[in-house]
Formats: C-alpha cells, sequence, structure tokens
C-alpha cells in the first residue's frame, strides 16, 4: 500500500483490529515514518447486510400497504393483536 503522504510503495502494519463487518490496520511507511489507517470490508458480509436492509425495506413497505387497506376497526384490532 502507498503512503498518503510521500507515495512509497512499501509500508508495515503496526496493529491489526477485527470487527464484525471490517478489519481495521494501522500501518506505518518504511521510508517517513508517516503513520495512517486502513479500513478492510468484507464484501460477502456486507452484501449480505444490504440484502437485509433491503428485505426489511420492503417489508415495511408491504405492512403499510396492508394497513391502508383496512377499516378503523380492522386497524384497531390488528394492533390490539400485536
Amino acid at each position: 500500500m502507498n503512503c498518503p503522504k510521500c507515495e512509497f510503495y512499501e509500508s508495515e502494519v503496526i496493529d491489526s483490529r477485527k470487527s464484525p463487518f471490517q478489519v481495521r490496520r494501522r500501518r506505518v511507511c518504511v521510508k517517513c515514518g508517516f503513520r495512517w489507517t486502513t479500513y478492510e470490508v468484507d464484501e460477502v458480509i456486507y452484501k449480505k447486510a444490504m440484502l437485509k436492509k433491503k428485505v426489511e425495506k420492503q417489508l415495511r413497505s408491504i405492512f403499510k400497504s396492508y394497513i391502508k387497506n383496512l377499516s378503523a376497526k380492522e386497524q384497531s384490532e390488528f394492533f390490539d393483536e400485536i
């Protein structure tokens, strides 16, 4: 990975931490000693999270359209059951 300060092509990883969706790495330039952080996202986990958000959004819209078609009495009965 190139240094953002001097554009030297070599760097070392001095710290690496994993979280559920990404890996955070602290890097240091071999030439100038500049330190910076990179974040690596696991593409499979990211795609699953985005798919989950899309499905939740679709379910909300289906629920809203279902509620709109109910009468006031049916709506109150529906929410009483919940």
